[in-house]
């Protein structure tokens, strides 16, 4: 039986790293400006519709500590598959939620990114969650391999 591992070509490991950055960032900064309002969040959270207050309150508090640490976990090597995968999970749960709003005609303020007044644009808050998810992919896939080593030229 053969213990070989497949190496993924150099470039890969840029795609890999700069895809990990993207979804570090995105995450890291909807993370912030949710722990800044929570109570901001909690209101966005009901205005879904889908979850009683109990449940919306914790998710308020637990939502932007999980975006944080995972948009970390994706920066850092020894993290980055799962920092990936809760991300992806995320940016699905994120999707559903939001097509399933959609799909009910409500007028809400999401919440991504902290409180504020205006208003979904479903068509792109989707296109945006669906791009998400390639991202996490990727870094979850390019995360289970080592670099090559470079080779010394004399």
């Amino acid at each position: 039986m053969s213990t070989r591992t497949t190496r993924l070509p150099p470039w890969t490991w840029f795609a890999v790293r700069l895809a990990a950055g993207v979804l570090g960032a995105v995450f890291l900064w909807a993370g912030l400006a949710k722990a800044q309002d929570v109570a901001g969040f909690f209101r966005d959270l009901q205005s879904f519709r889908l979850f009683p207050a109990a449940l919306a309150a914790a998710l308020a508090y637990y939502i932007p500590a999980l975006e944080l640490v995972a948009g970390v976990a994706v920066l850092l090597r020894r993290w980055r598959r799962a920092g990936a995968l809760v991300l992806g999970a995320l940016a699905v749960a994120y999707f559903l939620v939001l097509a399933l709003s959609w799909a009910r005609g409500l007028d809400i303020s999401c919440g991504c990114f902290g409180g504020g007044p205006e208003r979904v644009d479903f068509p792109w808050l989707l296109l945006r969650d669906a791009l998400l998810l390639p991202l996490a992919v990727v870094v979850y896939i390019g995360g289970a391999e080592k670099p090559a080593p470079r080779s010394s030229r004399p």
